[in-house]
């Protein structure tokens, strides 16, 4: 154990952390979780695999060095290595460096916590029996993490969720400049990486040739989810299950939630079905939106819609572009709703705000019917469309409806896309 958590802990060392560990590039999440450093609370990083959780907590690391911080009162440990209790990996952390962690300062990160069975009722008594010792922890897992780490430590935790590349942060990766005051004029330079973010929204793999990047995001995240993950944390998932639902749900996005079909055609029980719904849900696989009827309550029951986590998790199937680019527009919102009213339908509805998605050449005013009849019936004064080439803005008996190209709607401020809700 001692050997294992000095070969994890290099900076103790060599007083740095390895270039090969960060990395100078550092993703919008990194401010949103340093400005807690300073406080009591934990930091708590959620996300699906691949995304970089394990990067920032080492590029938090490494500020905490650049400020000053003794490199040994730093301790990293990933559950990812071998499943110990948290007393445990701090006992041997404080044999190694000799440290008295009942009254010393000491920064803990803990990496993907929730496939130690007990984290969160040892990580609440640990919190407030040290008060010296500032715990960052992450995990793959929403369920645990966000929901439950929430209503268990309640008060004492701070959460992030660190998404899948933005379009923006994908370009700074690649090192493609633009102003963002003056986006229009970067048109040209910007609009032809749409595509190619879309399905390579993870930092290992944003100069990666298609096909590498198609096996990397089927074989490093998805399989291992399905194969490793989730049957870690639930003995009873199924594999074969598991790939029918992602082949149904990954191959049509948004495609209606209906467990009794489900039920009826995969030959088994709707409680089985539902289970595996969460199990997905659980490891950032799919995500659900509901009918919006007035309240977030009553949109999250009924008529629900179901896509991948990100449309890149489609990697390899035959899925139209414009389904993908819807698919891009939800995650990229994190939207909990769409709207439906007999037969007429907005793919989103956001903060507010209804948003149609029309990946199409031109876009006619019979594009606009759904949107119109949802801008009048929810008495909202703007709706929005997300193109593929058409800017423009269309004044309507209902308000204006604004028509802008996706590569420009990903690249706005998200304070841009909302309007106030009532």
């Amino acid at each position: 154990m001692d050997r294992l958590i000095s070969l994890l802990n290099p900076w103790w060392r060599d007083g740095s952390v390895r270039s090969d560990l960060s990395s100078d590039i550092r993703r919008d999440a990194f401010s949103q979780c340093w400005e807690f450093m300073d406080t009591r609370q934990v930091v708590a990083i959620g996300g699906l695999r691949r995304v970089g959780k394990t990067t920032l907590m080492y590029q938090m690391i490494e500020e905490l060095l650049r400020n000053g911080a003794d490199p040994e009162s730093i301790l990293y440990f990933s559950f990812d290595e071998r499943r110990k209790g948290l007393r445990e990996v701090l006992d041997a952390y404080a044999s190694s460096v000799g440290k008295d962690i009942e009254k010393e300062r000491a920064f803990v990160f803990l990496d993907e916590i929730q496939k130690h069975a007990s984290w969160m009722e040892e990580l609440k008594l640990l919190y407030d029996a040290l008060p010296n010792i500032k715990f960052v922890v992450s995990g793959s897992a929403a369920l645990k993490l966000e929901r439950r780490g929430r209503e268990s430590l309640a008060g004492r935790m701070f959460f992030t969720r660190l998404e899948p590349l933005s379009f923006s942060e994908w370009l700074r990766l690649r090192g493609i400049e633009y102003r963002p005051d003056k986006i229009r004029l970067f048109e040209s330079r910007l609009r032809p990486h749409l595509l190619r973010y879309m399905m390579t929204p993870f930092p290992e793999i944003v100069s990666w040739e298609e096909g590498p990047a198609m096996r990397y995001i089927k074989e490093t995240i998805v399989d291992r989810v399905v194969y490793m993950d989730i049957p870690q944390e639930f003995g009873d998932a199924d594999h074969s299950l598991l790939e029918d639902l992602i082949g149904i749900f990954f191959s049509h996005p948004g495609s209606y939630l209906n467990v009794d079909s489900l039920a009826r055609d995969l030959g088994r029980g709707k409680a089985t079905i539902n289970n595996h719904l969460q199990y997905l849900r659980f490891s950032y696989l799919i995500r659900l939106l509901g009918n919006y009827r007035g309240s977030r309550r009553s949109s999250s029951r009924k008529m629900r819609r179901v896509y991948p986590y990100s449309p890149a998790l489609t990697a390899g199937m035959d899925v139209e572009v414009p389904r993908l680019v819807e698919n891009l527009v939800v995650s990229h919102l994190n939207a909990e709703a769409y709207w439906r009213e007999r037969r007429v339908e907005v793919d989103v509805f956001h903060q507010g705000l209804p948003i149609e998605v029309k990946f199409k050449a031109r876009v006619r005013s019979g594009d606009l019917v759904g949107l119109r009849r949802c801008m009048r019936a929810l008495g909202r004064p703007r709706g929005l469309v997300v193109s593929k080439d058409t800017a423009t803005t269309k004044e309507t008996e209902e308000g204006d409806i604004e028509v802008v190209p996706a590569w420009e709607f990903l690249l706005r401020p998200p304070a841009s896309q909302d309007t106030p809700s009532p």
